[in-house]
């Protein structure tokens, strides 16, 4: 058995000061109020209730110096001000309509909005990548951090590359309070056993990837791994185990049931295709 990893990534572009709706800076005041906030309240209350649980989230430079940056404090604060009006607006509207179903719904983003308000402004004071950073502090959270821009490290130059990542480690620093200096990768082997590699070491590794044989069409791989079970039996077809198979250059392993294979393997028709291409052309 391997080890069950729960990591979240969070990421927005650099949209400080770029207008508002329906472009602009506003994304970042959705995310707080749509996101982060619900995000934090959820992980504090765990804390606070003594669950005993770990969890892996990536905030990336970018996103955090905007999260930190005070006029977008003061902006998402005016942003979640008004979508509470604009539900208590709501409410009003459909009690009068009358429709109790909408009514009852706005009603629900009434009180979720101002509690998350609540908390953005009392428990919070505003600062949420403290508030990630705290739970870093007590062992529930490890933060990851990224390049600077999160820009595609593969397609930079090398003195690129050190810099993404120097500043990126420095943004992180000066903003959580937290030094994310330890750079290595531990694996897992199917023995058990725990190897841990620096980053400078990780091009010995090789990833593996899960895709759809859908998706996997025209592709081939040194290795194919094919889980196939009754619980997608609509999904047993010859021509989709033909294709599967034949996406491996040199090993092929089925992991599932005999019963599967074999119904697959009888399934020569996928049946009428409805596509109306005979009508487009």
């Amino acid at each position: 058995m391997g080890t069950f990893v729960l990591a979240l990534h969070s990421h927005l572009p650099y949209c400080r000061g770029a207008g508002r709706w329906p472009h602009g800076e506003e994304w970042i005041h959705e995310a707080v109020l749509g996101t982060y906030l619900p995000l934090l309240v959820l992980l504090h209350d765990l804390r606070d209730a003594g669950v005993p649980y770990r969890i892996v989230i990536g905030l990336t430079p970018i996103l955090i110096e905007q999260l930190a940056d005070r006029d977008i404090n003061v902006r998402a604060l005016e942003y979640i001000d008004d979508q509470v009006l604009r539900a208590e607006k709501d409410v009003r509207r459909f009690t009068d309509a009358p429709d109790q179903g909408r009514a009852e719904l706005a009603n629900f983003y009434v009180g979720s909005y101002r509690r998350l308000r609540e908390a953005y402004r009392g428990r919070f004071g505003r600062d949420l990548v403290g508030a990630f950073a705290s739970l870093a502090k007590t062992g529930h959270v490890e933060i990851l951090t990224s390049a600077a821009t999160h820009g595609y490290l593969p397609l930079l130059d090398r003195p690129s590359v050190d810099a993404q990542l120097r500043i990126g480690r420095r943004s992180s620093r000066r903003l959580t309070g937290l030094d994310p200096t330890e750079q290595k990768l531990t694996v897992r082997t199917d023995e058990d056993e725990d190897i841990d590699y620096e980053f400078g070491e990780l091009d010995e590794l090789t990833h593996a990837y899960a895709v759809t044989i859908h998706r996997s069409q025209g592709s081939e791989y040194p290795c194919v791994v094919i889980p196939i079970t009754m619980s997608a039996w609509m999904m047993l077809q010859r021509n989709l185990l033909y294709t599967a198979v034949t996406r491996a250059k040199k090993l092929v392993v089925l992991v599932g049931s005999k019963k599967a294979i074999g119904q697959a393997v009888r399934a020569a028709s996928a049946g009428r295709r409805h596509t109306a291409l005979d009508h487009r052309l």
